[in-house]
């Protein structure tokens, strides 16, 4: 079992960090095992749920980018409200909206 910290992850060379970690636990065989794996932690209290159900600036829920025409258009018939009340600009990222506040 791998428990990392954030710091694993958040540099220049994070992403090859983590796969060498994968490669580590596949050539040891401690993946799809009882008690094996790896467990990154992300930078906030579920932040992988709120990003799921759309708390995202630039998606729907789902992970359904707004910039795209044909995912409004599918998104305002499953909501059931008019395409042109679905905005095709992305939001304010929370740096933006602390910028705008100010």
């Amino acid at each position: 079992m791998i428990a990392t910290g954030m710091g694993m992850s958040q540099q220049v060379t994070g992403t090859h960090n983590v796969f060498c970690l994968i490669n580590m636990m596949l050539i040891t065989g401690k993946v799809g095992r009882e008690r094996c794996g790896i467990n990154p932690p992300r930078g906030q209290n579920n932040v992988q749920g709120a990003t799921d159900v759309g708390c995202s600036p630039s998606n729907f829920p789902g992970y359904i980018p707004v910039i795209n025409e044909d995912n409004r258009r599918r998104v305002s018939e499953v909501w059931g409200v008019p395409y042109e009340s679905l905005s095709s600009k992305p939001g304010l990222t929370t740096v933006e909206i602390m910028q705008a506040a100010y």
